[in-house]
């Protein structure tokens, strides 16, 4: 692994180890699951699992720490091009013979294809086109593909440069039945009986000594859960933002202030009108110990005027600066803390609130409006064991709910999916049982709360006060469901994969997805 160990080196001379870089990767990508693993051991920082996404080059630094076989092959999955390679194209003279190589073997030792790369002394950029095609069974039979094509490039070693496009094309009228749809929006050509989509993602960062700044619009999560943390969850619809982050040895700052949607994406093409709504949040990390992570988040939804000034300032305190503006504002605040109890043992815990009395806090008064979460994640020594995370989340009724600005994008909730007036208990697993086959399993036991104040949507301004004392938990009726996922990736060259997906939706309706991948 010369070669690894040699790129490494280069990296490593570009950015500080675990500092905030860009080239983000999707939440649970492999190599993600692989790192999350490592700080929960204790070979990386423990407040790599507080925010997502983690970096392409984060990820690489990491892993290029710990050799063993799988590290490797999730570290060359990454295809960063070794530095000082030219340029490398479909059309030079080896590439047809490589290209063959890597549809039909497997080769570790060398670099993983990609469709373009170009690396020099100020400039690397590369491209990688992916295939996938799914058969979905449900009732009937649905073919689905998505194409996809991502650029990446790091320039004079100060800027990270992502741009990802994919076209999504399925059978039929109905695309909710492809897993990940977020209701987009769509166009169905009767001709072809096909449903089209597109979604995007972009990212491109600054890093200078007095502060890194990034614009993006990415899939984005502050808490420690995989993809429900209650603050900004990853399973959530990318919202585009900047983002200010800084370093203080043991203190991490980041800021942003994001555009959101205030009404779902079908029905703003329906009416031609986008209101104004926007996000800002900011949130403190300190490593209060060598094992303990502390922070604290405050956001601010606002909207129907221009950006404000006042939630502009990274280090202006939201609550006292929307009193003073009138009180027009949605106002959320946040603590969370993890502590990694000993070697792969990581417990954590997060309260979120947007209203709440100290002495009602254990009462049914309506405006305890919080969402609590405690989970504990174990990562075995052995990388062929799996890891294991419980996680119990509730959140009371009307929590994200405003008259006006409601803790939503397009519609749909920004924190926790399941939203206000649920209750949550959720087990999940990563696992590699060889260096080539991947397996992730969730189970969730879900209570969900049906009535007026259990949707983000709800206006508390419109509630009935006759219950102002007497608000449960979950309000009837009480919806209760069991749901579960299953997916397993399967490599079999270094260019094709299989993937099976089995789970189930809210209705209980099971959906199976078998599909092939093509990379590179």
């Amino acid at each position: 692994m010369n070669l690894w160990k040699y790129i490494f080196f280069n990296i490593l001379s570009l950015t500080f180890l675990f500092g905030w870089t860009g080239l983000p990767l999707e939440p649970n990508h492999p190599a993600q699951v692989y790192l999350r693993r490592q700080a929960a051991l204790g070979n990386v920082p423990l407040s790599i699992l507080s925010n997502a996404p983690i970096s392409a080059i984060q990820t690489f630094i990491g892993l290029s720490a710990v050799n063993t076989p799988l590290s490797n092959r999730l570290l060359r999955d990454l295809g960063i091009p070794a530095n000082q390679s030219g340029l490398i194209h479909p059309f030079n003279k080896n590439s047809i013979s490589d290209i063959g190589q890597s549809f039909f073997k497997f080769n570790l030792s060398k670099p993983a294809p990609n469709l373009i790369s170009i690396a020099q002394d100020t400039l690397t950029l590369w491209a990688d086109w992916v295939e996938q095609g799914y058969i979905i069974g449900q009732d009937s039979v649905k073919t689905y593909y998505n194409d996809q094509l991502t650029v990446r490039g790091i320039l004079y070693d100060k800027i990270y440069a992502y741009s990802r496009f994919t076209m999504h094309h399925i059978s039929g009228e109905d695309p909710a039945v492809a897993h990940g749809y977020q209701n987009e929006w769509t166009k169905y050509f009767p001709d072809i009986n096909k449903t089209f989509w597109y979604t995007s993602e972009a990212s491109f960062y600054i890093k200078n000594q007095l502060f890194d700044i990034e614009i993006a619009r990415t899939p984005y999560s502050w808490g420690w859960s995989t993809t429900q943390s209650p603050i900004i969850a990853a399973a959530a619809i990318p919202f585009s933002r900047i983002s200010l982050y800084k370093n203080l040895g043991n203190i991490r700052l980041q800021a942003l202030h994001g555009s959101l949607l205030a009404n779902s994406i079908d029905s703003t093409h329906e009416s031609n009108i986008k209101k104004e709504k926007y996000i800002a949040a900011h949130r403190l990390e300190w490593d209060m110990f060598p094992n303990m992570v502390v922070s604290f988040t405050e956001m601010a939804l606002y909207g129907n005027r221009s950006p404000e000034i006042g939630y502009i300032n990274p280090i202006s305190l939201y609550w006292a600066q929307e009193h003073n503006l009138g009180d027009l504002d949605n106002i959320l605040m946040a603590m969370d803390m993890a502590w990694r109890i000993r070697p792969g043992f990581i417990f954590y815990q997060t309260l979120l609130w947007d209203e709440l009395s100290w002495l009602d806090l254990f009462k049914d008064w309506w405006g305890n409006k919080y969402a609590y979460q405690t989970g504990i994640f174990y990562a075995p020594n052995n990388i062929r064991l799996p890891d294991i995370r419980l996680e119990y989340t509730l959140c009371r009724p009307w929590l994200y709910t405003h008259s006006d600005f409601p803790y939503s994008h397009a519609g749909q909730f920004l924190g926790f999916p399941y939203g206000p007036s649920s209750r949550v208990l959720r087990l999940e697993t990563f696992w590699f049982p060889t260096d080539r086959i991947e397996l992730e399993v969730s189970l969730e036991k879900i209570e969900k709360g049906a009535g007026f104040g259990s949707d983000v949507s709800d206006n508390y301004d419109e509630r009935d006060r006759s219950l102002d004392l007497s608000t449960p938990l979950l309000l009837k009726p009480i919806e209760k469901s069991f749901r579960f996922y299953v997916k397993t990736s399967v490599l079999i060259t270094d260019m094709l994969n299989i993937r099976v997906l089995i789970y189930n939706d809210m209705n209980q309706t099971v959906f199976y997805n078998l599909g092939l991948g093509f990379d590179w």
